[in-house]
């Protein structure tokens, strides 16, 4: 896990609305209030693999596999892991038996219809060219296991064993994803060509295994990286691709990593990608995976206590539409479970999980996945106020004859957000779309100089809306909003309406409260307990009660169809 340090450059570019200086107090006016409309009569096709449940289940024990694994509903792309098994075992024989006897473990994920990525990182033992147990660097893989192979022929025996074993043995059809950043010399401690050999050798057993098995990577921390430590300054994955396509290796994804402090930022990176494959002689359709995702708004450091309450969960819910545009065949949140044990008088520290470890609680965030668990196979048509972008709010409804599910849910006080939803809303998905340098943009938006005379004036009006949205975003704090729906006939039933914010579905807060009240660890961690159920707060016939959002939150309307009085 790395924290991407390159952007889109136009999301680049928008930080400067943080520091533009100008700090402004909301006066006192009547809550904004935003329609929505839901029409179920306009279908708009099956909904996105993407918003279905999707996560790194990687490091999980069985209580929170299990935990996951109770969501109705199928799957979206899971992502699992080889290396404890590559990093225990003492030589293909071992590691082949160990395989064996664990990979029945996929066979729940199957069944569900999850994209199943499965990642071999960690030098074995028996073919790591470097020996030595201490750290690589400051974090990341030992001196071992971040080692080149000392044996690339075994390398190459290594692929066509877990294909071996995996697809013809046991028929699963997984993504197998090669290496774990290695843009790091924490990860990886060779050189780029030794890393590109090495991936060849993988691809060229896994084919042999099985001509159909489906391998890519490399998994980079952050599209746009380069390699540290080398001279070249190109991205590491667009080097990959380049090499891959010259040598004609097996591929048939690329995957890379994403931490981000707005649910906005850099998913546009997809684009970019895309033409790296298109120069490169292959698809630009080739599939596309974000293996590691999350909130990381404490970076460099660890722990971001906003991913244990409402705040981390909107922030999830708030990235699927930018996920959908991007046109990414899957995504795996970093994590299922939190990395690290908290002390034992305390219950959340902000790590990456969706649940806890030790012990576990379900964080908001799960609940937010939850919701998504809940809605169905078919999308229909939404329509918001003008006002929603920017106020953070966002729809999603899907219906089957039984039943209609509405999904609303905001993330407020998101200037940066505000200014990429709306120039997407006005047409401009990437920053190739603008046709301008990074100093105009900077210029631009900072109020410094005009856009120059030659910008098309599409792109000149699009600008201008997504400038005064961020600085009206920022400038006015973010406060309640009502958003009030309806549903356009026939639709009538019987409702149920579940939240997720401050006081509902959110452990985090309430473990917070308790302890700031002065109440014990044990206290607080059954009042978390006891917080942790999504369940109906409403229920009832009729009209559809208007929706009170704070800054951060969601709200999941069910209607069973044809049961109201």
């Amino acid at each position: 896990m790395q924290h991407e340090k390159t952007l889109w450059p136009l999301t680049a570019v928008l930080c400067l609305f943080a520091i533009m200086g100008i700090n402004t107090v909301r006066a006192a006016t009547s809550v904004p209030e935003i329609s929505l409309r839901v029409m179920p009569a306009r279908q708009l096709g099956d909904l996105p693999r993407t918003y279905r449940p999707s996560v790194m289940m990687s490091w999980a024990d069985e209580e929170a596999v299990n935990a996951f694994l109770s969501l109705p509903g199928p799957l979206g792309a899971v992502r699992v892991t080889l290396e404890p098994l590559l990093t225990q075992a003492s030589s293909l024989a071992d590691f082949k038996a160990r395989l064996a006897r664990n990979a029945g473990r996929l066979k729940r994920l199957a069944e569900r219809g999850a994209d199943i990525v499965v990642t071999v990182a960690r030098m074995p033992r028996w073919l790591a060219a470097r020996s030595g147990d201490a750290p690589a660097g400051p974090y990341g893989f030992s001196v071992r296991e971040a080692s080149p192979p000392r044996d690339y022929a075994g390398l190459e025996e290594l692929g066509f064993a877990v294909v071996s074993i995996l697809n013809r043995e046991l028929g699963y059809a997984p993504w197998y994803e090669f290496w774990n950043e290695p843009e790091s010399p924490s990860f990886w401690s060779g050189s780029s060509e030794e890393l590109f050999q090495a991936y060849e050798a993988f691809a060229r057993g896994a084919r042999r295994a099985d001509p159909a098995a489906k391998v890519g990577g490399l998994a980079v921390g952050g599209w746009n990286d380069p390699r540290a430590g080398e001279s070249a300054k190109q991205p590491l994955l667009h080097a990959f691709i380049e090499r891959a396509a010259k040598r004609q290796l097996p591929l048939d994804f690329v995957s890379w990593h994403h931490f981000i402090s707005s649910p906005e930022e850099g998913w546009t990176g997809a684009f970019t990608v895309r033409e790296w494959l298109r120069a490169a002689g292959l698809s630009p359709q080739m599939p596309q995976f974000v293996t590691e995702w999350n909130r990381w708004k404490t970076f460099p450091e660890w722990f971001d206590p906003g991913r244990d309450t409402a705040e981390g969960a909107a922030f999830i819910l708030a990235a699927m539409e930018p996920i959908e545009k991007a046109g990414l065949r899957g995504h795996t949140i970093a994590a299922l479970q939190d990395f690290n044990a908290t002390d034992s008088d305390q219950a959340f520290r902000g790590d990456f999980g969706l649940v806890t470890r030790s012990p576990m609680i379900r964080k908001a965030s799960f609940c937010a996945i939850q919701m998504l668990a809940r809605l169905g196979p078919r999308r229909i048509a939404v329509e918001l106020g003008p006002d929603a972008a920017a106020e953070g709010v966002a729809a999603l409804a899907t219906a089957t004859p039984e039943r209609i599910a509405v999904l609303v849910h905001r993330y407020g006080g998101d200037p940066k957000g505000v200014a990429i939803r709306t120039l997407r809303q006005s047409g401009f998905h990437s920053p190739e779309d603008l046709a301008l340098t990074q100093q105009q943009l900077g210029d631009f938006v900072s109020r410094r100089a005009d856009l120059p005379g030659s910008v098309a004036p599409a792109v000149r009006t699009a600008l201008e809306r997504a400038r005064a949205a961020a600085e009206r975003a920022r400038d006015v704090p973010a406060s309640e909003v009502i958003v009030l729906p309806v549903i356009e006939s026939p639709a009538s039933g019987k409702y149920r309406l579940y939240w997720l914010n401050e006081s509902s579905c959110n452990p985090g807060a309430a473990y917070r409260k308790y302890r700031r009240e002065g109440q014990s660890h044990g206290e607080a961690l059954a009042a978390a307990r006891n917080a942790q159920a999504l369940q109906p707060q409403h229920e009832g016939s009729g009209p559809l009660p208007p929706l009170y959002f704070g800054t951060y939150g969601a709200a999941l309307i069910e209607i069973d169809l044809g049961q109201g009085k």
